[in-house]
């Protein structure tokens, strides 16, 4: 990952997934203070400031880098959205930017819930993934996989192996006398070096940043919670007003004994799906109130049968001296 940058002249772009506190944020932190050194002093570069939320900020630092091989992490990304749409579009334009750079020769590490949100074309531009499957029960290590990626580059071929991506995961050669043995990392564990002060600083001062960042991120959600309990409540009023003024002008309103949806756009500026809300609510409300004068004139009439039936009684029987 390294030499890419100093070396082949190219850049290094990988992913990491994992659940919430799988170590993945720790691990990135990590492997950017590990890479991001200087070349001639062996000097660490990389600091809490390399480790970005926002996305706007994100763009414009790796599109400034202060040297060659200087290593980013954009992270919490799930929350830079509100809606799925929205998290689709912002990662497809941050997937443009890392694109855009590569001549730059950064190392960028990018942290998501699941590969499958990045564009397939995106994708494509990783030279590998790292997966954490969570910290270890006493809290010394995380355990993590890193494959290597190799994705297919041709076409019009029926050969399957041509059509899938290939996934290596770390595989180290070593020298044992006058013969070499390859040994394949398949699970790992990081043990992170907290005893380096440095080092605990920079975590120290990300899980700061972070903080403000998430407690910024709430604010901002309550605020729009508000304004949605808001609108609903000014929505509900709108509709009680707009009734009762119709009740007020059903001359203007009714045509045919039907309410024109046409009258009602015009007047209250509503949209057709406002309008048959409006309708239907009108439609039950005065349905209710035929119902209630129907019972009513059917009660009236019960009422004035007996009375008739007692009073012709009363004459029948006067009448017969009975």
């Amino acid at each position: 990952m390294w030499a890419r940058c100093h070396r082949v002249k190219n850049f290094t772009f990988t992913t990491t997934t994992g659940l919430q506190g799988s170590g993945k944020s720790y691990g990135n932190i990590y492997m950017g203070w590990l890479l991001d050194v200087d070349p001639k002093t062996d000097e660490h570069l990389f600091t809490e400031e390399n480790v970005i939320f926002n996305p706007i900020e994100f763009v414009n630092k790796v599109n400034r880098p202060d040297h060659i091989g200087q290593a980013f992490m954009k992270d919490e990304i799930e929350m830079d959205a509100n809606t799925r749409d929205q998290f689709t579009k912002l990662t497809k334009i941050i997937g443009d930017v890392i694109s855009t750079i590569r001549y730059k020769r950064s190392i960028i590490f990018f942290n998501l819930p699941s590969e499958k949100q990045l564009e397939s074309q995106i994708r494509r531009l990783r030279y590998g993934t790292f997966d954490f499957k969570g910290v270890s029960a006493d809290g010394t290590h995380s355990n993590f996989i890193f494959e290597k990626l190799d994705y297919p580059r041709k076409a019009d071929t029926d050969y399957k192996y041509h059509k899938i991506v290939r996934r290596d995961p770390l595989a180290v050669n070593h020298l044992l006398g006058n013969n070499f043995f390859k040994v394949t990392y398949a699970d790992l564990e990081l043990h992170l070096p907290f005893k380096l002060h440095n080092f605990s600083k920079i975590l120290a001062n990300y899980d700061k940043r972070k903080n403000e960042y998430l407690t910024s991120k709430l604010e901002i959600f309550k605020k729009d919670l508000e304004k949605l309990e808001n609108s609903s409540k000014k929505a509900s009023l709108q509709m009680y007003d707009i009734i009762d003024m119709i009740e007020k002008n059903k001359d203007k309103f009714v045509v045919n004994g039907t309410l024109s949806l046409a009258e009602l756009q015009r007047h209250f500026g509503i949209s057709q799906n406002q309008c048959k809300l409006v309708i239907k609510e009108y439609k039950g409300r005065n349905g209710i109130s035929k119902e209630k004068a129907r019972d009513k004139k059917e009660r009236e009439k019960f009422i004035n049968t007996i009375k008739n039936s007692k009073t012709k009684l009363k004459d029948l029987i006067a009448k017969h001296n009975i």
